[in-house]
């Protein structure tokens, strides 16, 4: 109980935790630190109010925060009115040079009317034109009409074989229904292509079927380079073409 007693008693004796940090000060150790912040933010205010232009004192150490708040606020009021002024002379300057020089206001005052002009005209211009419909989304189904050739000229057609006017006669009764067929199916392979008769008859060349090594690449310095700039030069190398027997073409160019 006496070890209790003063326990309580030395308890009481030690000062109690406030507004003003009574607790934290009575250690030598923050008081020494506290001092020490607080004169490192007096300095960094100074030289930040004395780079602005407008330097003031500082309160005294170990004042309360107000005391720093309103020379804050203090600064910060001569600097507002600082800017307005300068803000002020600028205008008023621009202004004499306006009123001044009669041309540049003159030569604004059109330009604020071209401006004008041209939005007016733009608006005018601008009207709802109704776009055409594509209709993209449905889908056109033509397999059931005929094919049309529209080749004027057929190049490199194969001579077609003249009928010898030998005719066959089936005496089967279903024959004619059979004819019918068979000419109906041939009405209609007719005009499938106008090359169906040379790729049904089509024979590949003995020579495309024998295999040969890789020929040398030429040199692009020995190659010449032609440019076709008239018809006639296009008829040139079509005739040259037809003559050969191979080449090749580069279709990334």
């Amino acid at each position: 109980m006496a070890k209790a007693a003063q326990l309580v008693r030395a308890a009481n004796d030690l000062p109690r935790r406030g507004d003003d940090y009574e607790l934290c000060n009575s250690f030598s150790a923050f008081s020494a630190f506290m001092e020490q912040q607080e004169t490192r933010i007096r300095l960094i205010l100074t030289a930040l109010m004395r780079n602005t232009g407008c330097p003031t004192r500082m309160p005294k150490m170990s004042s309360d925060e107000d005391e720093y708040l309103d020379r804050i606020v203090i600064v910060d009021d001569q600097i507002v009115e600082r800017a307005v002024s300068k803000a002020e002379a600028e205008a008023a300057f621009e202004e004499q040079i306006h009123s001044s020089d009669p041309g540049l206001a003159l030569a604004e005052r059109l330009r604020a009317a071209h401006e004008e002009w041209k939005a007016a005209a733009k608006a005018r211009v601008v009207n709802l034109k109704p776009q055409k419909e594509y209709g993209f989304e449905s889908t056109i189904d033509n397999s059931a009409n005929p094919f049309v050739p529209k080749l004027p000229v057929k190049h490199h057609a194969l001579p077609r074989k003249e009928t010898t006017g030998i005719a066959i006669v089936d005496e089967d009764p279903s024959g004619k229904e059979r004819e019918s067929e068979m000419s109906k199916e041939c009405d209609s392979t007719t005009a499938v292509h106008p090359y169906q008769y040379e790729i049904q008859h089509f024979v590949v060349p003995d020579g495309q079927m024998a295999s040969s090594g890789p020929l040398p690449a030429p040199k692009i310095e020995s190659t010449p380079l032609t440019y076709i700039t008239s018809k006639e030069q296009l008829e040139k190398l079509r005739d040259v073409l037809n003559g050969c027997k191979e080449f090749a073409v580069d279709l990334e160019t």
